[in-house]
């Protein structure tokens, strides 16, 4: 039997998922076809499952050489009877998508049989039910899906380089395609990225034909690629997201004038490990069909870094604009100066620009005709002014919080919960009406009492903690703290010094807890001195 490989956040549940929006996933030992079987589920990501299958344990009576096709060798047979391929044991990656209205594009640009170094072409594509399944070999690559931000500057530039040029690559063959997510794309065991599986839209006749198209599709998947890419950016690389932020919002308008300027400012780079204190990952998790969640980090005019996680409501993309819409009007109006650079004008500001988030949130909503919302927790790390203890070392962490998304500190062992949610069953616990342990079967569990797009004049819940050496704070949305036990969340933050490993074994137990949500974790390391 083939070693398992570490892909995906390990092994999940199989079977239908109460609540679940997603299909049934398919079972270990099911038949993909004639010549496959489900080895196991890797993850569940927007509009597909993807699984690793194998051609071992055959059911059938001849075995596919999948060289030259022949399905017509014995199964005992070492090599192919007609092109003499060794048949050996192998692995396949598989996706297997239920987005009817990307079905027939997707099958009509796999029958023109374009190939580029920069796309995975697939080996297969079938049906199974419902499901379009597309085939994948698999030689041990990783998904981008499961890497924690930030990469290094280098990595980063050149997934920008590799993934403008699968882009080109689309658009000359007459494809039209949806956004490009980290669920599209495949690490190779070289270091190289490619494109795989993405979401075609449409194929029309030409390159001139999409250039052309209405919806000018190379300047919108610029901006798509640049949106994915700053998630992977440290937030003190400020050429680099500079660049990004220029591209997303329609700098460039193909993606090759976004690979020609990338590589007249970006060119040199050579690799290097991400710098900062924090790292970062979210995930959708077992249940949802998209990712409501939302995070960001940047660093602010005054030397202090800010850290957000916000977590939406609203049903289908209307939760992911809320979000989203809360982490950028927050992070823009911090990022304008401050004439206070202390804790308490830290706090002050923070407070402000939570209203300013909510009124955005508020605004989209009244626009789009939908009643949407979002949690919000915020920390920034402020420097404590030279003077204050001596030596200006030290640092402050200013936390607010509006709804149910928190803010732990770890500290000699010992996790804290700093953020105090605002559901229906912590005030029952405040009041002494419910305890900790009725609180996680009660029917109104995650019923917020307070969030942004909820009401007009709203405050956030914000208090200063000043941070030791080895302190670690850990941001995060319900989808981790309602999945892992407190016990288990210390245990991990405690043992796994790695931001990396630990963000990809804090996903893995919220998978193992159910999955029944999304998933967003920012772990921040305290810095021992003066972060400016």
């Amino acid at each position: 039997m083939i070693e398992a490989e570490t892909i995906g956040p390990g092994l999940l549940m199989y079977g239908p998922i109460r609540g679940s929006s997603l299909p049934p996933p398919l079972s270990p030992g099911d038949a993909i076809g004639q010549h496959l079987r489900v080895e196991r589920l890797v993850r569940a990501a927007p509009g597909r499952m993807l699984y690793l299958v194998n051609n071992l344990g055959p059911k059938w009576n001849k075995r596919l050489c999948w060289a030259c096709g022949n399905k017509y060798s014995d199964t005992r047979a070492r090599t192919c009877t007609f092109c003499r391929t060794p048949l050996v044991d192998l692995r396949f990656l598989a996706t297997a998508r239920w987005s009817k209205p990307t079905m027939a594009p997707w099958e009509r640009w796999l029958q023109l049989r374009a190939k580029d170094p920069s796309f995975v072409r697939p080996v297969a594509m079938l049906y199974r039910g419902s499901l379009m399944i597309t085939i994948y070999h698999y030689n041990g690559e990783a998904l981008l899906l499961d890497e924690p931000s930030p990469l290094g500057r280098a990595r980063v530039v050149s997934l920008a380089r590799q993934l403008a040029g699968a882009l080109a690559f689309l658009h000359d063959t007459g494809a039209i395609t949806g956004p490009i997510g980290p669920e599209h794309v495949l690490l190779m065991p070289d270091g190289s990225a490619r494109l795989y599986d993405p979401d075609v839209l449409e194929v029309l006749p030409s390159r001139e034909a999409v250039y052309r198209h209405t919806s000018q599709p190379p300047r919108r998947d610029v901006r798509a690629l640049a949106r994915l890419l700053m998630r992977y950016c440290s937030p003190e690389d400020e050429d680099l997201l500079r660049f990004l932020r220029g591209a997303a919002h329609g700098a460039h308008a193909s993606p090759a004038a976004f690979r020609t300027t990338l590589d007249s400012l970006f060119g040199a780079e050579t690799d290097v490990e991400p710098s900062g204190a924090a790292s970062a990952m979210s995930d959708l998790g077992l249940v949802r069909g998209n990712n409501e969640d939302a995070w960001r980090w940047r660093r602010l005019p005054d030397g202090a870094a800010l850290y957000v996680v916000a977590d939406g409501m609203g049903g289908q993309e209307g939760g992911e604009i809320a979000s989203q819409t809360a982490v950028d009007r927050l992070c823009q109006v911090m990022g304008e100066g401050a004439a206070d650079p202390t804790p308490a004008g830290m706090a002050t500001r923070i407070a402000v620009a939570t209203r300013e988030a909510n009124h955005e949130v508020l605004s989209r909503a009244s626009t789009a005709g939908v009643r949407m919302g979002t949690t919000l927790v915020t920390a920034a790390l402020v420097p404590e002014p030279a003077g204050a203890t001596g030596d200006g070392a030290a640092m402050h962490a200013v936390v607010g919080n509006v709804g149910d998304s928190r803010c732990y500190l770890y500290r000699e062992g010992v996790l804290t919960l700093l953020t105090a949610d605002h559901t229906v069953v912590a005030e029952l616990i405040a009041d002494g009406d419910l305890t900790p342990e009725e609180a996680a079967a009660h029917p109104s569990a995650h019923m917020l009492t307070r969030s942004l797009g909820g009401e007009l004049e709203l405050g956030a819940d914000v208090t200063v903690h000043r941070l030791q050496p080895e302190d670690r704070l850990l941001l995060c949305s319900d989808g981790l703290w309602g999945a892992v036990p407190h016990a288990e969340l210390e245990w991990l933050i405690g043992t796994i010094q790695d931001r990396r490993e630990l963000l990809q074994s804090l996903v893995r137990a919220a998978y193992a807890g159910g999955g029944h949500d999304n998933v967003t974790a920012l772990v921040i390391d305290a810095p021992t001195r003066s972060i400016t």
